[in-house]
């Protein structure tokens, strides 16, 4: 009886392991890390081969130590060496899609109507109730955990039509203590419009600050000025060549390295 249980424990252990790896590389994937999580997978794979496969059985006492080097040796020296010939710095920490994405995400309050609102506990989670004033006109969010601080668009339903029994809403202290999850939620209403937290009482619209033409570039519609990516310097730039942030990573080549021997700023830094 325990022998036949015991057989199992080792791919058991596999599989515990290659699971655990490819929820690893899904979170470094997502994280924007994508050479990470590519090293993290090829180790899962191998480490998969080498202990599932019989002709690899001599490998199997060898691979921890080759994986360790691997890890926490060549690997960090490759992606060191790597980095260099980029523009990676506190400025140029996103890649080029990412910071294209946080451009086009960018808001800004246009004038409209605002919205009186009101949050509702419901369960351990909450809703958004928003009312306009003039029309009268209700509309309710699903519901939101608020536990997060980072932007989330949410859609909105009339209140009547969506059959839900409210209950008495929040007192001022606890808006105040939500106000950081409250100041990340666009709240998208059935006619498309957009609206956002502008006080501790009120929503108020908001429209995206850029829109992005054929050619790659992007426009302010506030002052219909265009951006373009500049890859030499990792920005959008203005037509005067102001910089636009966030910046992104790209591929300089040796120009961190002359600065070694050219920049008189830089050796003298070092000496």
């Amino acid at each position: 009886m325990t022998d036949r249980y015991t057989k199992w424990i080792g791919p058991a252990l596999l599989a515990l392991f290659a699971l655990s790896g490819l929820y690893l590389v899904s979170l470094l994937y997502a994280s924007g890390q994508t050479v990470v999580a590519l090293v993290t997978l090829v180790i899962v794979a191998l480490a998969a081969f080498v202990y599932l496969s019989p002709r690899a059985y001599s490998y199997r006492y060898l691979f921890p130590g080759v994986a360790g080097a691997m890890i926490f040796v060549v690997f960090p020296m490759v992606y060191t060496i790597a980095i260099g010939f980029t523009n990676y710095s506190s400025r140029n920490l996103l890649e080029f899609d990412r910071a294209t994405r946080n451009l086009l995400e960018e808001t800004y309050q246009t004038e409209g109507e605002t919205l009186d609102f009101t949050v509702h506990q419901d369960g351990q989670e909450y809703r958004i109730r928003l009312t306009d004033e003039d029309s009268n006109a209700q509309y309710v969010t699903e519901t939101l955990a608020l536990k997060d601080k980072s932007k989330v668009v949410v859609p909105a339903r009339p209140l009547d039509g969506a059959q839900i029994a409210l209950r008495d809403p929040l007192e001022l202290k606890d808006i105040i203590a939500l106000r950081e999850q409250l100041a990340a939620i666009v709240i998208k209403l059935p006619d498309g419009n957009e609206v956002v937290m502008s006080g501790l009482r009120r929503f108020a619209p908001v429209k995206h600050l850029y829109t992005k033409n054929p050619d790659g570039s992007l426009t302010n519609v506030q002052t219909n000025a265009v951006i373009k990516p500049n890859f030499k310097n990792g920005f959008y730039e203005t037509a005067a060549g102001e910089e636009v942030q966030p910046g992104f990573k790209t591929t300089i080549g040796l120009a961190n390295f002359k600065h070694i021997f050219v920049d008189e700023s830089f050796r003298e830094r070092c000496s």
